[in-house]
C-alpha cells in the first residue's frame, strides 16, 4: 500500500451531497481549510439527486407535520433555504413562470393551512374551483377541493449542485477527494481515507462533519464503536414524459406531487416511506401501483412513458412512522457533527448554524471579541 502525504484541514466533511458541497463553501468563506470525502466516483448519487428536485417554500411543511410547532419550525427553514438558492442560483429554477397550485383534499381543512402558514409567513394565496381549472385544465379537480397558489418551484439539482461545486474549485483551501472506498480513524482527530487503488491519505483536522446519510450509522458502528439511533426508510418516485402544463402538489397524506423539469415529470407521493436497510435497493412493485393509481386520480397516464426509482430518506432518533422533515445536527463526540438538513431546501439552513459553531469554536478571527464571546468563554471555564 502506498502511503500519500499526509494533510492538515480544519473541517473534513463526509459525504458529498447537498449538505456535504454547500458546507464546504461556506466553510471556505470564513476562511477554513477543508476536505471533502466521498465515496462514489461521481458527487451526490444519492438523495440531492435522486429527489422530486422541489425548491420548497413550506406550503407542504406547515400544512402536513402533526406538531404544529415543528411544522412551524420546518417551514420558517424552508422559507430561509428557498430564498437563499433562489437568490444565489435563480439559473436552477426549470422554468421561473410555471404555476404551481396545492391542493387539499378536504376545504374545510383549508382554514387549519391558512393560520399555520401565515404564522410560519409562508406565501399562499387562495383560489376558486374556475381558476384552479384555468391553471390546470388537464387535472381533473373537484369543488370540494380548497386550492392555493403556491411558489414552490421545479429546480435542477444537479445544476444547483454544479455551481456550488464550482465555487469551491476557485479556492485553495478546498480539496474533494472521491472514490474513497473505506474510512479508518486512527483517533478522534485523524483517518485515513483509502482509495481503490489501496493508496491512502491520513487526514487530521479539528472537526468531522458526517453529511453521509445512512453511511454515517456504518461509519460510527465501525469506526467510534457506538450506535446511533439512525434509520433508513424508501420512497419510490417515477419519472414519466410531461404530463401537464403546471405544478400539482396535494398536500394530503397519501397524495402525490407532480412537478415538471423541462419535458419530463417527476411524481412522488407525501408521507409515503418504509423502513428499510440501507442494502434495500429493489422497486416495489405495490408502491409504484399505488402511485399511478393516485397519478391517474388527476391526469390522464394512458401511452404515458413512465420509469420507477427509489430514493433512501434518513431519520435520526425519531419514533414516527415516516422520516422526519426537520433538520437535524447531533454531536455524539466532540467536534464530530452528524448534520442531516431534512429537506435539500433546509440544507442552507443547517450549513450556516455549524459555519457559526465552528467558527464561534476556532475562535481564530483578528475581528474583536463581543462582550457576549467573553462571558461564553468565562462561563466555559467556570464549568
Amino acid at each position: 500500500m502506498n502511503i500519500m502525504k499526509a494533510k492538515k484541514f480544519d473541517v473534513v466533511i463526509i459525504g458529498a451531497g447537498i449538505t456535504g458541497l454547500l458546507l464546504q463553501f461556506k466553510l471556505l468563506e470564513i476562511g477554513c481549510r477543508v476536505l471533502l470525502i466521498e465515496k462514489n466516483a461521481v458527487l451526490a448519487k444519492g438523495p440531492s439527486t435522486n429527489c422530486e428536485g422541489i425548491l420548497h417554500r413550506g406550503v407542504y411543511h406547515g400544512y402536513a407535520i402533526d406538531n404544529i410547532e415543528e411544522a412551524i419550525s420546518v417551514a420558517r427553514k424552508c422559507n430561509y433555504g428557498y430564498e437563499q438558492i433562489l437568490s444565489k442560483y435563480p439559473q436552477v429554477v426549470e422554468e421561473m413562470l410555471l404555476e404551481t397550485v396545492a391542493i387539499i383534499q378536504d376545504k374545510t381543512n383549508t382554514s387549519k393551512a391558512t393560520e399555520r402558514w401565515d404564522k410560519a409567513g409562508v406565501w399562499h394565496e387562495t383560489i376558486s374551483y374556475e381558476h384552479a381549472q384555468r391553471i390546470l385544465p388537464e387535472a381533473k379537480l373537484s369543488e370540494d377541493f380548497g386550492f392555493f397558489k403556491a411558489k414552490e418551484k421545479s429546480i435542477n439539482t444537479r445544476l444547483l449542485l454544479h455551481l456550488i461545486q464550482n465555487q469551491i474549485k476557485g479556492s485553495s483551501n478546498a480539496e474533494i477527494l472521491n472514490g474513497v472506498t473505506d474510512i479508518k480513524f486512527i483517533d478522534k482527530n485523524s483517518l485515513a481515507a483509502i482509495m481503490a487503488n489501496g493508496e491512502y491519505e491520513i487526514v487530521e483536522s479539528d472537526f468531522v462533519v458526517y453529511a453521509s446519510g445512512k453511511g454515517t450509522k456504518a461509519i460510527f458502528e465501525r469506526e467510534h464503536k457506538m450506535s446511533l439511533p439512525i434509520k433508513i426508510f424508501k420512497a419510490h418516485l417515477l419519472t414519466t414524459s410531461r404530463l401537464c402544463k403546471n405544478n400539482i402538489y396535494c398536500l394530503d397524506e397519501g397524495q402525490v406531487t407532480i412537478f415538471h423539469h423541462s419535458d419530463k415529470t417527476i411524481v412522488g407521493m407525501t408521507k409515503y416511506n418504509k423502513e428499510c436497510t440501507g442494502d434495500d435497493i429493489e422497486i416495489d412493485p405495490e408502491a409504484v401501483d399505488e402511485l399511478l393509481s393516485k397519478t391517474s386520480n388527476y391526469l390522464d397516464i394512458k401511452g404515458a412513458y413512465i420509469k420507477p426509482y427509489w430514493c433512501h430518506k434518513v431519520d435520526y432518533g425519531q419514533n414516527g412512522l415516516y422520516h422526519s422533515l426537520d433538520t437535524q445536527l447531533h454531536e455524539p463526540i466532540p467536534n464530530h457533527f452528524v448534520a442531516l438538513p431534512g429537506k435539500l431546501t433546509e440544507a442552507p439552513w443547517i450549513c450556516d448554524h455549524l459555519v457559526r459553531e465552528i467558527f464561534t469554536r476556532m475562535n481564530r478571527s483578528d475581528i474583536a471579541q463581543r462582550p457576549c464571546d467573553k462571558f461564553f468563554e468565562t462561563l466555559k471555564s467556570k464549568v
